[in-house]
């Protein structure tokens, strides 16, 4: 806490299973920063999970919407839209 954060996308692997996606099915989440001080969050690649615009960052009382692409069997890409 009191800190700006880097949250480490899990593996595509572990994704693509958790959501039930195929090749070329997207899936789309919204992504809240409730902190309690001026703090942003930004994520990071996870493996074979690739942030599309890294460096992205979604500050404190914002939003992001998160595009979630399944780009094969064993890989996604990842949008952070709107923060």
């Amino acid at each position: 806490t009191g800190d700006n954060r880097t949250d480490t996308l899990d593996t595509a692997v572990a994704i693509i299973a958790a959501l039930g996606l195929s090749t070329g099915q997207v899936f789309t989440c919204v992504l809240i920063n409730t902190s309690d001080a001026a703090e942003t969050i930004t994520l990071a690649d996870g493996a074979d999970a690739d942030v599309v615009n890294v460096g992205q960052t979604i500050a404190q009382n914002e939003s992001a919407l998160l595009v979630i692409r399944c780009t094969s069997a064993t890989a996604v890409s990842v949008y952070v839209v709107g923060a």
